[in-house]
């Protein structure tokens, strides 16, 4: 009841890209980003995501950070008065900010990166 139904293999199709993002495809990773992902766990890819489209998800990414971090700064000042005056949360850990940046989430559920990830990974294909 007031379900929607699933499309045909279970997941809604993605939604189109925020304007200003451009979703370029991707150098393949190099034989060096190759290596290094297996070496260390991770690497560096210049050039996955152009500068237009990094610009556009730090932005996003830093009014959502500012956002929660004031809400939880007044949350300190109503339950810990004087002791918490300032903006600045002593400690704060975000999570899961890319689900409140329509910018991130569609780099983030990107063909692009499932190929790039996949790649790293050796696999076919990632979720």
């Amino acid at each position: 009841a007031g379900r929607k139904p699933k499309k045909p293999g279970g997941r809604a199709p993605p939604a189109p890209p925020p304007a200003g993002l451009e979703l370029l495809d991707a150098a393949r990773p190099s034989t060096r980003d190759l290596l290094a992902f297996e070496r260390d766990g991770h690497c560096a890819m210049r050039g996955l995501l152009s500068p237009a489209e990094a610009a556009l998800v730090l932005a996003e990414l830093r009014a959502e950070h500012a956002r929660r971090t004031d809400e939880m700064a007044a949350k300190l000042r109503a339950d810990h008065g004087e002791r918490f005056q300032k903006r600045e949360v002593p400690f704060e850990q975000l999570f899961n900010l890319w689900t409140c940046s329509a910018a991130a989430r569609a780099v983030v559920g990107s063909e692009r990166l499932a190929r790039t990830a996949a790649t790293l990974l050796g696999c076919e294909r990632v979720r």
